[in-house]
Parts: C-alpha cells; sequence; structure tokens
C-alpha cells in the first residue's frame, strides 16, 4: 500500500510538472501594430506547450493566485507586486523611466552569465536591431557593451526578471528574445528550466509538412500571409492560380495543399493534377472563397468539398448563392476534433455565405449563430482517400488577425497532412 502510494504521488507530482504555466500577459499599448505583435507574441509562446496565455490590460494582484507567472509589457507589475511568485518584464527600461522611445540601433548582446539556467545551452551572444533603455537593479545576465539589457532580481518569494529589449516590434518574433521570454517565465515561476534552445537556422525542419497555398481570382489583404508563420510544423510555399497546376506532379513536392483561389476554368491536364494529388491521401483544406472553385464539376463539389456554390441559368450566370461582409457572429464548436483543439467559441467579424448546396456527410466542426449563414463554417468533407477540411471564415484581415482564426488554420493544415 505504501508502495503505491508513493508511486501515485510520483505519478501526480511529474503530471503537474508537465501542466502548461499559466501566464497573465498585460499590455496597454493602444497601438494597432503592438496589439498585433503582443498576439503574435502569446501564441509564439503557447505553441511551445509549456504556457497557457491570458491576455489583459490589467494586472490587479486579486489574480496572482491563478497564475503561475506574470508577463508585462511596458506595464506597471500590480498595485503589490509581491503577490506574485513571478513576474517577466519586457521592455522594462523605458517604461519605469518614462521615457520616449528611441530609434533602433544594431546590438551585440553577450550574456555575461552563461551559467545560469536560463543562459545555459544558448549561443553566448546574439546580434538584433532595438532601442533599449538602461537597467539599474538586479543581478545582470546579459549586456550590450556596458548597459545591462537582462537582469533579475529577487524580493521575498517574487523573482523578477527584467530585459529592456522588446521595443522594436519586430524583435518580439526573433529567436534570442523569444528564449528570454520563455526560459525566463519557466525559470521564475519554477526555478528551472526545461525548455531547449529555439533553432536560430531560419530553416523549416525536415519534418514541416510541404504546404502549398494557392491563390488567385479574388482580391485579399496580405494579413492572410501571417496565417502560415511562426509554426515549425509548416512550411508554406504561396503560388498564384493556376501556375502550381501546370508545373507538373505536385505529390512529390507538397503534402498539404491549401486553396485561397476563387476560379472557374480549369482543363483536363489541370484536374488531372488535383485529382492525382488527392487519390494520393496528400491533404487538402479550403479557405473561404476557395468554396466558389469549379462549382459545375460535380466530383469536386459533391465529393471533395462537401459543398458547392448555385449559379442561375442565365448567360452569362449570376450566383444564386448569398454573401454578406463584416458581419458579427458567434462561432462555435459543435463536436471535439484536432481542428478545433484550442479554439474555442469565436466573436469574429467576417463573411458569411447562404443558400450553398452542403452535403449531408460532411462532418461539421464548428457553425455561425447569424441568420446570414447557412450555419455549418468548418467542416470535414466526405472525401475518403484524403483529408479534406473546409473552412469558410477568413475574408479579411479581422479573421485574419484573430488569434483563434489562426489556431484553426494551422490546425487544419497539420491534421490534413497526417500529424
Amino acid at each position: 500500500m505504501g508502495y503505491r502510494l508513493i508511486l501515485l504521488t510520483a505519478l501526480v507530482s511529474q503530471a503537474l510538472a508537465q501542466a502548461p504555466l499559466r501566464v497573465l500577459l498585460v499590455s496597454t499599448d493602444p497601438a494597432p501594430e503592438r496589439r498585433t505583435a503582443i498576439a503574435r507574441l502569446r501564441d509564439t509562446l503557447e505553441h511551445t506547450g509549456r504556457f497557457s496565455i491570458r491576455l489583459s490590460e490589467d494586472s490587479p494582484s486579486s489574480a496572482a493566485s491563478r497564475y503561475d507567472a506574470l508577463l508585462l509589457d511596458c506595464a506597471a507589475p500590480s498595485t503589490n507586486p509581491g503577490a506574485w511568485k513571478a513576474i517577466v518584464s519586457f521592455r522594462a527600461a523605458r517604461c519605469s523611466n518614462a521615457a520616449p522611445p528611441a530609434a533602433a540601433n544594431e546590438l551585440r548582446i553577450q550574456w555575461t552569465n552563461p551559467q545560469h539556467p536560463i543562459a545555459a545551452g544558448l549561443a553566448p551572444q546574439f546580434r538584433t536591431s532595438d532601442a533599449p533603455g538602461p537597467l539599474t537593479t538586479g543581478d545582470t545576465l546579459a549586456s550590450s557593451g556596458s548597459a545591462p539589457v537582462v537582469r533579475l532580481q529577487t524580493k521575498g518569494k517574487t523573482r523578477h526578471l527584467e530585459t529592456a529589449l522588446g521595443e522594436n516590434n519586430a524583435v518580439l518574433q526573433e529567436p534570442a528574445f523569444l528564449d528570454i521570454i520563455a526560459r525566463s517565465l519557466e525559470f521564475t515561476a519554477t526555478g528551472k528550466v526545461t525548455l531547449p534552445p529555439r533553432d536560430t537556422s531560419h530553416r523549416a525542419p525536415s519534418s514541416a509538412l510541404r504546404t502549398l497555398i494557392v491563390t488567385g481570382g479574388h482580391p485579399y489583404d496580405t494579413s492572410f500571409y501571417n496565417l502560415f508563420e511562426n509554426n515549425p510544423k509548416i512550411n508554406a510555399q504561396i503560388d498564384p492560380h493556376p501556375r502550381p497546376y501546370r508545373a507538373g506532379d505536385l505529390r512529390p513536392r507538397h503534402d498539404v495543399l491549401v486553396l485561397y483561389d476563387s476560379m472557374q476554368a480549369i482543363d483536363e491536364q489541370e484536374r488531372k493534377t488535383l485529382t492525382d494529388f488527392l487519390e494520393s491521401g496528400k491533404g487538402v483544406v479550403f479557405l473561404h472563397h476557395s468554396l466558389v472553385d469549379y462549382c459545375n464539376w460535380q466530383w469536386w463539389y459533391e465529393e471533395v468539398m462537401g459543398g458547392r456554390w448555385y449559379q442561375t441559368g442565365d448567360n452569362p450566370p449570376k450566383w444564386k448563392t448569398r454573401w454578406k461582409h463584416d458581419v458579427e457572429q458567434i462561432v462555435r464548436p459543435v463536436v471535439p476534433h484536432p481542428v478545433t483543439e484550442g479554439v474555442g467559441v469565436m466573436h469574429i467579424w467576417d463573411e458569411t455565405y447562404q443558400g450553398m448546396w452542403l452535403s449531408p456527410k460532411n462532418q461539421v466542426l464548428m457553425r455561425s449563430d447569424d441568420p446570414s449563414s447557412d450555419g455549418p463554417v468548418v467542416w470535414i468533407s466526405p472525401y475518403q482517400k484524403s483529408r479534406v477540411v473546409v473552412i469558410e471564415l477568413g475574408h479579411g484581415r479581422t479573421a485574419h488577425e484573430h488569434p483563434a482564426y489562426r489556431r484553426l488554420v494551422q490546425n487544419a493544415i497539420i491534421w490534413a497532412g497526417g500529424k
């Protein structure tokens, strides 16, 4: 009995040690570019699997018991910073001194305490472009010349790490900065670091899904490109229609096909290229206006996509299926599935479609609550030879920059690729 209790205790301790650390990320900067950069930072940190992060504009000390760490972007720790066990602040120097932002300059940063758990295993020095101010308190872990840029101090039970880096929005996605933030969160919260250094090669890992994104036939915001960034499991290449289908067999070069085009014309060779890709078991993800593709190709809309836009019999034909721009809606998951994991209920402004034919064989994953929508907006198609995901959402910037939509699209690619 005693042995079982010891074993159970060890298993529980191990499970708790591997549970994601709960982090409150506070950013009060109202600039749209900064908000976008902070949201991307949150997504990147969560993709490590080590953190569950809530983004807020306030850090009340009463919330300290609900979180393992407080992450601050140029914000005061709280009215009672001692209530927090772990605090990590970036862009800390400028905000504490209320100094205006300076122009970014090249920095060469050296770890002055390379044996510290936060720095251990990292490159001894790195370059960046930023505008840090002076840090005045704490033990120095890294410096640019004689100026400290990373410092750690302990007050009572609170470990507080400050870095002057992070003024430049681009820095928030650089591997060295992400190492500092992620490893500092882990160390201040737990006293140790288990996260490995991030890959700084800027090459897609060999295991990444070779993803071909086909565009064309419909205007779109360049924010669309951000959907495929900062996920080491996805190696994306974007090519406009019809060039990918005229460049030979897609199967040896791509694992997943993501469609964001809106086309009707397709010749026999192009049809064969698509058919061969699908019948080989390769994955396909339809996004938004690609649902209009090839609405008179029965195999395509009936078996592969599980949906069809209707046209009139006019010459030229007119669309009978209706659409409506910028609709405020709530989109809810209806069944658990890897494609919707971590997405949750979405409050989003996006274009809706109504009056489509939808296959009764579709596995519907998410539905919109707006009456201008047919209801289903994410589904798995009836096609049996490969994994096909259809996502009706995704018209413009408000969708592209929505963290849950980004998660949804990346989940769909990874699942369609068999990962």
